[in-house]
């Protein structure tokens, strides 16, 4: 009798990853044999991304796999990123050192210690975690290398007394550095503090609830070189925003909440900026200028801005509803903005009348005339067409789609491209 063993069937093993990046998102969190298969790997792992976007049940897991990960120290990683998005008991906390190589790191509403150093981190980002000003004090002296740091969260809005006991100034090179929200005497306490000897790219959130900010004087030597500023207001009256360049690839943007005047405008905040941003220089390289203002100041600040910050200007763009205090301003002196070559008024609400007269006054007087001029659509002009048309050399309206198809309109608006200012810049 013949007997053949019959082989039994192939046992299926689990495969290790192949690649040296892994992504553990809430299916895989909540699969406990999944985890041990992936377990093996992580000694091996160059980026691990983490996503606990998991049911109340699953947090104290998510917390147990963390510090499961963290005590193998993952000697290759480079980097993490943990993004906590359930926050029903705070932030998870991370309770020892991730990699001792760690580039990168990314953590939203997950709490690493303040304090920490990694020999050559380069990037950190981190979002919902307040942070006191010493602890951003210390993570900058601690992580040298480092050159972009995110706080999204800003720093703790309160007044402690350890705030005031860092007192060894130190250099740092780091490139860019996004805080916020924080107050001004944050500001002038990081740069008293730290001498920053390469940034390029600077975003502050600063909030101050009272009637009037002024540029905080640390961050007046940004401003001395700018040849591109912008002053925004947004919709609600409580927040304004500067952005300037002193460079092509530096870019400094300060947002600051205020408190709004009683018709519920930030015009009373202006002119107190505008005065800070005169005394910062005493060049004039400006050559860009976007405002953004629903109601502007009155005329002298503008006028006192426009010339001593302002006779390089070659590019404006006006966006407001109350052109008057502009207009007003460019009158008491027709050689002011000599160099302008293009003016963009396409979100401006148009004084007719005094702006064709200023336009022609200044051809006229100063033998000063636009290259392009930009206006917003209008159904009646106070003046005539041809009259608009010799204002520059290149004039262009916006096209209202609503009577662009009307073939009985009386005045017609020309169709012309809609170009922005900014490709000017």
């Amino acid at each position: 009798m013949r007997i053949e063993s019959q082989k039994s069937p192939p046992t299926r093993r689990l495969s290790l990853p192949r690649t040296t990046e892994l992504t553990l998102d809430p299916p895989i969190l909540l699969d406990p044999q999944s985890l041990i298969v992936r377990r093996r790997s992580w000694t091996r792992l160059s980026g691990l991304s983490i996503s606990s976007d998991v049911p109340l049940k699953g947090e104290r897991a998510v917390r147990e796999l963390l510090d499961d990960i963290f005590s193998m120290k993952l000697p290759i990683l480079r980097r993490f990123v943990a993004i906590n998005d359930s926050m029903s008991h705070g932030p998870i906390t991370i309770s020892s050192a991730i990699s001792p190589v760690l580039k990168v790191l990314v953590l939203r509403a997950v709490e690493h210690p303040k304090i920490f150093s990694y020999r050559g981190l380069t990037a950190i980002h981190i979002y919902e975690v307040e942070f006191k000003r010493q602890e951003l004090l210390a993570l900058l002296e601690e992580n040298p290398s480092l050159q972009i740091l995110e706080l999204s969260a800003g720093l703790c809005q309160c007044d402690d007394p350890a705030d005031d006991e860092f007192s060894r100034p130190f250099q740092h090179k780091i490139s860019t550095l996004i805080v916020g929200p924080f107050r001004v005497q944050d500001v002038k306490a990081i740069f008293d503090e730290v001498d920053f000897q390469n940034l390029s790219e600077i975003r502050f959130d600063i909030h101050e609830e009272i009637p009037a900010l002024e540029l905080p004087a640390a961050l007046r030597p940004f401003v001395q070189e700018a040849f591109s500023l912008k002053l925004e207001e947004d919709g609600s009256g409580y927040f304004n925003r500067l952005v300037f360049q002193s460079h092509p690839y530096r870019t400094y943007d300060i947002t600051s909440l205020t408190e709004p005047s009683w018709d519920g405008s930030l015009r009373t905040i202006w002119g107190p900026i505008l005065s800070q941003l005169m005394l910062s220089s005493s060049a004039s390289g400006l050559t860009t200028l976007e405002i953004d203002i629903r109601r502007l100041p009155d005329d002298a600040p503008w006028a006192l801005f426009f010339r001593t910050r302002c006779s390089s200007l070659r590019h404006l763009i006006l966006s407001t509803t109350d052109m008057e205090p502009f207009l007003d301003a460019m009158n008491t002196d027709i050689r002011l903005l000599p160099s302008l070559e293009t003016l963009n008024l396409r979100g401006s609400t148009i004084v007719q009348k005094k702006l064709v007269e200023w336009l022609q006054r200044r051809e006229l007087e100063g033998g000063y005339k636009l290259q392009t001029l930009l206006l917003p659509y209008q159904n009646d002009w106070e003046v005539s067409w041809d009259c608009v048309h010799a204002l520059a050399k290149n004039v262009e309206v916006l096209e209202d789609v609503q009577s662009s198809d009307d073939s009985d309109s009386d005045h017609p608006v020309p169709s012309s491209p809609t170009s922005s200012l900014e490709s000017y810049a």
